[in-house]
């Protein structure tokens, strides 16, 4: 559960640079001239959206896969956040960002919870 939740974020972070590289006023407000900054935001998506698939290739249960795991399920959950609570001066949608990053976090808490096994009871 956990690669799926790895491809899901991949894929969506990697289309989200596309535009933010391409096209940062779908998502911007154009006003401001700092085109260096939607580029350079846009790499980072895209490094993260790489990561992700990297993880997908190589995927294993191993502690390295799970740190990334619960970094990139932090990610998701703070870009909620300021998402959600972001001006409309700046953002054109911030609620259709909050609610893409919100899904993937709820996903990314389906396979964590998913991947827990139950203890064994002490004796």
């Amino acid at each position: 559960m956990k690669k799926w939740a790895f491809l899901f974020s991949g894929i969506v972070e990697v289309i989200g640079a596309i535009i933010v590289y391409f096209k940062p006023n779908l998502i911007f407000h154009n006003e401001l001239n700092v085109e260096i900054i939607y580029r350079l935001y846009a790499i980072a998506l895209i490094t993260i959206g790489m990561l992700c698939m990297l993880v997908v290739k190589n995927y294993a249960k191993n502690p390295l896969t799970d740190a990334i795991f619960l970094t990139i399920m932090f990610f998701h959950a703070t870009i909620t956040i300021m998402t959600y609570s972001a001006d409309t001066n700046i953002m054109q949608q911030p609620i259709h960002a909050s609610l893409t990053h919100g899904l993937l976090f709820l996903v990314f808490v389906i396979a964590y919870l998913n991947d827990v096994k139950p203890q064994e009871k002490a004796k």
